[in-house]
């Protein structure tokens, strides 16, 4: 067994230290990005929000009926339908990420709709949560435009 080092004490704790540091820039950095990821999620869900309300009201104007928007708080969900017998048709279903939570609406039964001019049944308000905090999407009564009321 002439030939054979193996390494000492002083060359693993070196190694070993090197390690160390390197993990304790990296973790941070990570988290960081895993944070960043989660809040891109969350206003790429707003984002999908507002549009999909924008394009009830097209159709509604587009096609002379009625849209219906509607939020189910307790399970994230919204969906739009239009008129169809003898029940709505779906035509739209949408879950959000499960870090943001409709939190709730200020609509009669979480719904509303566009008349075949394009203005909302009523004006609301569609809170959502994301980290602690609240964020409001605004239904304006008369034009039905849609706003963000905390800017991100």
């Amino acid at each position: 067994m002439v030939g054979r080092r193996g390494f000492t004490a002083i060359e693993l704790l070196i190694v070993m230290s090197v390690f160390i540091i390197l993990l304790l820039i990296l973790v941070p950095s990570t988290k960081s990005y895993i944070s960043y990821s989660n809040y891109m999620g969350f206003r790429s869900a707003v984002y999908q929000l507002l549009s999909d309300i924008r394009m009830a009201q097209e159709l509604s104007v587009g096609e002379k009926i009625p849209y219906t928007v509607c939020f189910f708080p307790s399970s994230e969900v919204y969906y739009i339908t239009k008129p169809d017998n003898p029940s709505p048709k779906v035509i739209l279903y949408r879950k959000l990420p499960k870090n943001v939570d409709i939190v709730s609406t200020n609509f009669i039964d979480n719904r509303f709709y566009y008349s075949e001019s394009g203005a909302p049944s009523m004006g609301g308000t569609i809170t959502l949560k994301f980290n602690n905090k609240l964020y409001e999407i605004t239904v304006i009564p008369v034009t039905g435009r849609v706003k963000i009321k905390t800017p991100f």
